[in-house]
């Protein structure tokens, strides 16, 4: 039964959001709450224990309730924010059946029900995109429509690649087919090469948070699912495939961080993208959710939701007043979320990535001088795009924050015949003031990423 109220709960709460949507604020205090009770099913669920239920099999692992407790966090982390952000009405429930379905695919046991259900949920994701107030509705422009339906196009597409390589794979006569066609879909659901462009350009048109819910939330739940599909029915990876399999992924390892500049949105999602790439890449070595396969999922969703809140609060500006004073001097809550997020990314000891991070070393270093060295230069090229985040974002001149802003309203809000004014009221900018509830937000995903540190001190 905890199963599925864990799927249905927030769906059923979804529902009552709808209703309500005219109060947008009630919906969102609604989804909250929503949140914490998830959080307790989640506590109570039995590990390694599968249920049936409906007919289908349900079970969770360790490795797969830290995940979703990560997921949960980030999904909390967008509801903090909208209650300071104008919304469109069918946000709070879109993101909430969203979080429903994801879940449930986390949760089944059988492969393809579960990617069915992953397509449902990252296609709720895609209203995000559009669904903004009705005052903002003249801003929102048609390249964003399309990254909308470009995105929902590709889900489509990899999901059909990753079922019909999964279902060729008993037939041993199409090994190598099955999983080349396999990790094609993956690559294309996971936003890999060369579809991350769309990626970017919507970081630039949606806020932080929402780009955390419609991307980072549901690339998270296709790499655990496509991690389940190796650890329980692995493909032929070896010889050719196996080398294949590793150029294609070192190009975008090495490739996401070279592709990390321009405006901070744009080197934002290349960061982030950088990462999943990572990711991947300990896939193609072998990493498995026993070994760290999912506490980089975990890892790289809580660094994620860090870098993003951290983002939006550094976003804030007055309208008409002048900043005198640098970044990680006025706001330094949100400078050490921004430097602890990265870090998370990165790996570094300290922080709660340092343990799945430093298995990815060693497998990389155990498969060869190619897989390290792809390994060694991502890193690298990783760290300096986050150093330039971290420069542009807090040690900037007042001068060039303000050339920044100008230059983004010429982007962003002239096309479309936007007043001066109306950049301060796009689905992309934080309101006049920095809400308390936010600043505590940050304050507590800290600690949460300096906490989980704790697991590369302990025995096994």
């Amino acid at each position: 039964m905890t199963f599925l109220m864990l799927i249905l709960l927030p769906c059923a709460v979804a529902a009552g959001c709808f209703v309500v949507r005219p109060s947008l604020r009630l919906g969102i205090q609604a989804a909250l709450a929503t949140l914490v009770v998830e959080f307790i099913f989640l506590l109570r669920l039995p590990l390694d224990e599968p249920v049936r239920s409906l007919g289908f099999a349900l079970a969770i692992s360790s490795a797969d309730k830290v995940l979703i407790a990560a997921l949960l966090l980030a999904v909390c982390s967008t509801y903090v924010a909208w209650t300071s952000l104008p919304v469109g009405e069918s946000t709070p429930a879109s993101l909430l059946v969203m979080l429903g379905l994801l879940i449930g695919a986390l949760l089944l046991q059988s492969t393809v029900p579960a990617l069915l259900l992953f397509l449902a949920g990252a296609g709720v994701a895609i209203l995000l995109l559009v669904d903004t107030p009705a005052y903002q509705r003249s801003l929102l422009q048609p390249r964003t429509i399309a990254a909308s339906v470009i995105r929902l196009v590709l889900l489509m597409v990899g999901a059909l690649l990753l079922v019909m390589g999964y279902t060729l794979l008993p037939s041993s006569g199409a090994a190598s087919f099955s999983t080349t066609v396999m990790w094609l879909g993956m690559l294309v659901l996971a936003g890999l090469l060369p579809f991350q462009f769309t990626l970017a350009g919507l970081a630039e048109d949606i806020s932080p948070h929402t780009f955390l819910g419609v991307v980072v939330v549901p690339q998270a739940v296709v790499l655990a699912l496509f991690e389940r599909i190796l650890r329980t029915q692995p493909p032929a990876t070896g010889g050719t495939v196996h080398l294949l399999v590793l150029l294609v992924v070192g190009i975008s390892v090495i490739g996401m961080p070279l592709l990390a500049r321009g405006t901070v949105r744009h080197a934002m999602a290349f960061v982030l993208l950088a990462n999943v790439a990572q990711i991947v890449f300990g896939m193609a070595l072998g990493i498995s959710a026993a070994s760290g396969g999912m506490s980089l999922l975990s890892a790289h969703v809580l660094g994620a939701t860090l870098l993003c809140s951290s983002l939006a609060l550094l976003e804030v500006h007055v309208p008409g007043q002048r900043d005198t004073v640098t970044p990680w001097r006025d706001r330094p809550i949100a400078a050490a979320g921004l430097i602890a997020g990265l870090l998370m990314l990165v790996g570094l000891p300290g922080t709660g990535g340092f343990a799945s991070k430093l298995l990815l070393w060693q497998f990389a270093w155990r498969d060869g001088a190619l897989a390290f060295g792809i390994l060694v230069v991502g890193t690298v090229l990783l760290v300096l795009a986050g150093v330039q985040i971290v420069r542009t974002m807090l040690f900037a001149s007042a001068e060039q924050r303000e050339a920044d802003r100008r230059e983004h309203w010429r982007r962003r809000v002239a096309p479309v015949h936007g007043s001066t004014n109306d950049v301060n009221t796009l689905p992309v900018a934080l309101p006049t003031y920095v809400p308390l509830m936010l600043r505590s937000w940050t304050v507590l995903l800290i600690v949460i990423a300096v906490v989980t540190a704790i697991d590369t001190f302990l025995p096994g």
